[in-house]
């Protein structure tokens, strides 16, 4: 019995080849038998590897919520999450400390926060397990003056070797109290929740 050992790549084809005769009368066959065990030590599989996508958001199914007060001015602040949609295996949400945990990878992530009438504003992806701004977000402006409303937009990538805590924080230079964090009806009771910070995280590999 003959017997060999070879280690393939995915798309890799195995052929067999016999010089054996086996029309003879007396029914000679020939067995083959293969035994397969996965290397788990190749960790480069970027490329078979599905992205998954999970979003969080704070949403309020009540018609007429505000967002709510911030705190002072020209200070991070914490934004509030409390809404995961989409595939979640590898992200766990706390929405008492609008905190969320995100295991080993890397990932791809887009976001926004709105202000009310914050003037100059300014949202990120904070690393709060190193302490460390992941992901910075562009300038933004809701004119106080106006009532004006704009989301502080954030968009980028990030690589974790182990499982780290997020927080989304906001800073801005004018404080308006309870509608700080995002105000203005949402239209009427029949269009949906009031929706205020969401981020979309996209898990590369």
């Amino acid at each position: 019995m003959a017997s060999v050992t070879s280690k393939f790549s995915p798309g890799d084809y195995l052929y067999f080849h016999c010089n054996q005769n086996t029309t003879n009368a007396d029914g000679d066959k020939i067995t083959f038998s293969i035994s397969a065990t996965k290397d788990r030590g190749n960790t480069n599989m970027a490329h078979i590897i599905k992205p998954a996508v999970v979003v969080l958001s704070e949403e309020d199914t009540s018609y007429g919520i505000w967002g709510g007060d911030l705190g002072a001015v020209n200070t991070w602040h914490t934004r509030a999450l409390n809404t995961v949609r989409g595939e979640s295996w590898f992200v766990t949400l706390n929405d008492s400390t609008d905190t969320f945990t995100l295991e080993a990878g890397t990932y791809k992530v887009m976001g926004q926060s709105p202000i009310y009438a914050g003037n100059q504003h300014k949202a990120r992806l904070y690393n709060s397990s190193d302490s460390v701004a992941v992901v910075n977000g562009q300038n933004s402006y809701s004119n106080a003056s106006y009532n004006g409303q704009a989301g502080g937009i954030f968009m980028g990538t990030f690589n974790i070797t182990s499982s780290k805590n997020f927080v989304v924080q906001h800073i801005f230079n004018n404080d308006n109290g309870g509608v700080s964090q995002g105000g203005f009806d949402s239209g009427g009771t029949n269009s949906g929740p009031s929706m205020f910070t969401t981020i979309m995280i996209e898990k590369l590999k």
